[in-house]
């Protein structure tokens, strides 16, 4: 096992434009801690987009060095940094939450970007060192760690300081020695010796003394089914006492089980009962704390709910408030109100706008798919079934969507916007066959094999095979 631990990880990439050369500038004039040259020409790179001088620029500002200190700015640049993938960023941000450095202390999304730092390739330990937050002193600039054995020490040490400490009593004490075994759940390297029920035995006594991060994590554990069945009751529970106590995190997550988006499987009977007042109001909460994703959340919720000009104005507001800190949703929630004309003046070159922006930011699947159908209809552009069908297929990449898959079949079936192509067909045809059971995919793959369409060999077999899965799907249903 090879892992890094280190303030900066400088990733040196040949860049053909200026960028570059302001990037390697800002690095010499630090080498020099020259912190005010270093801070504008790091800025001159981070507006042109390179990742490494996002992330160095917001070390500045976190520590104010040729800066004012601000936390508020350093997130800022570490988000744009992580949103590129910088896996040194995305741990900055993970201690931010995890230490309450200029947000509320929130242990489950320093949690989750911890392991998103380690799916990027950055070693990162949630280990929080009573209540003052510091991490225990293990951290080596710009070196390596490679041997297993000095990781485990240092990790069974940090376990051994919280469990006294939580044994005496240390609310915070509890709640990190959990977030170390609950971690191991969501992908944080097995080192930890993790185990289910410690983490909720600890969890379970801070949230009783009304420790909010520890009923925060106890509402998604049983949201999310983390190790024990779900219950959305219980999940309600926690959320609701960690809300009460103004926690923007567990308002946001009320307002989703109210509208009943879980982003899961539904169970066949909700014991939450969806309430889109409730989550309207719960959403309203969070959002005017200025948490970006239930500002989103409200937008759509004004959006596909509400009954006035006044609720339609509201959702634009919140939207473009969420928009403004790059939310991405928000940029395509946006383009969709531009599209209908729902709460602004349709406009459909704002639409392309927004949705464009989407993409220039993650690549948005959802982005890509409206705007398909914005070429494809002719709406503020002339028709153009080739660049439909382009961006259609882009959009397919990552998205299962029947519909978008099954139009992207017909279009190579028919010649729309390329010439026809039998095989592209059946490919599109099986992919939501296979992933979706969709009984009108699987009788285009029963008839190909039955008459030799699709450029497909006649196969009897097969076509038989796959009326036994129609009729299947059938029964199901």
């Amino acid at each position: 096992m090879k892992i890094k631990i280190a303030q900066f990880v400088i990733i040196t990439i040949l860049y053909t434009t200026n960028a570059s050369a302001d990037l390697e500038s800002g690095l010499v004039a630090m080498k020099k801690k020259e912190y005010k040259t270093a801070a504008k020409e790091f800025e001159l790179a981070a507006k042109e987009g390179i990742p490494t001088a996002q992330n160095l620029l917001g070390t500045l500002y976190a520590e104010g060095n040729g800066v004012d200190k601000s936390y508020d700015k350093a997130l800022v640049w570490y988000r744009k940094s992580a949103n590129q993938g910088n896996g040194d960023s995305m741990e900055k941000i993970a201690n931010f939450y995890a230490n309450g450095y200029g947000v509320k202390q929130d242990m489950l999304i320093a949690i989750d970007w911890y392991r998103k730092s380690l799916e990027a390739g950055t070693f990162a330990i949630l280990i929080l060192n009573g209540h003052n937050g510091n991490k225990l002193s293990y951290s080596t600039d710009d070196k390596q760690i490679t041997d297993d054995s000095q990781i485990k020490e240092v990790i069974n040490q940090a376990q051994d300081h919280l469990r006294r400490k939580a044994e005496q009593g240390d609310v915070n004490a509890q709640v990190n020695l959990g977030c170390m075994y609950f971690s191991s759940l969501l992908g944080v390297p097995d080192n930890l010796q993790a185990s289910q029920s410690q983490a909720l035995g600890w969890f379970l006594k801070a949230a009783e003394k009304g420790n909010i991060a520890a009923q925060r994590l106890l509402g998604f554990i049983y949201e999310f089914e983390i190790g024990v069945d779900r219950d959305e009751i219980q999940a309600e529970k926690w959320y609701l006492l960690a809300a009460n106590q103004g926690n923007a995190d567990s308002q946001y997550s009320l307002a989703l089980i109210y509208s009943g988006n879980l982003n899961m499987k539904y169970p066949k009977e909700k014991t939450v009962l969806v309430n889109i007042s409730k989550a309207k109001e719960w959403a309203l909460k969070s959002a005017k704390q200025n948490y970006v994703v239930a500002e989103s959340l409200l937008g759509i919720l004004l959006l596909k709910y509400g009954n006035t000009d006044t609720e339609y104005t509201d959702a634009i507001f919140w939207l473009n408030k969420a928009a403004k800190e790059a939310d991405v949703s928000a940029f395509v929630l946006l383009g969709d109100a531009y599209l209908s004309g729902k709460g602004v003046i349709q406009n459909y070159i704002q639409a392309i706008t927004w949705y464009r922006n989407a993409i220039d930011i993650s690549d948005s699947n959802i982005a890509f798919a409206r705007l398909g159908k914005i070429y494809e209809d002719g709406l503020g552009v002339p028709k153009d079934s080739v660049q439909a069908l382009q961006l259609y297929e882009r959009a397919s990449e990552s998205n299962y969507d029947v519909s978008l898959n099954v139009k992207i079949a017909q279009m190579y079936e028919n010649g729309i916007g390329t010439i026809k192509n039998g095989s592209k067909a059946f490919q599109y045809y099986a992919k939501v066959a296979a992933i979706k059971d969709d009984v009108e995919s699987m009788k285009k793959i029963q008839e190909a094999f039955e008459k030799g369409l699709l450029d497909q060999k006649i196969d009897f077999e097969k076509a038989k095979y796959w009326k036994e899965r129609i009729n299947q799907s059938a029964d199901t249903k």
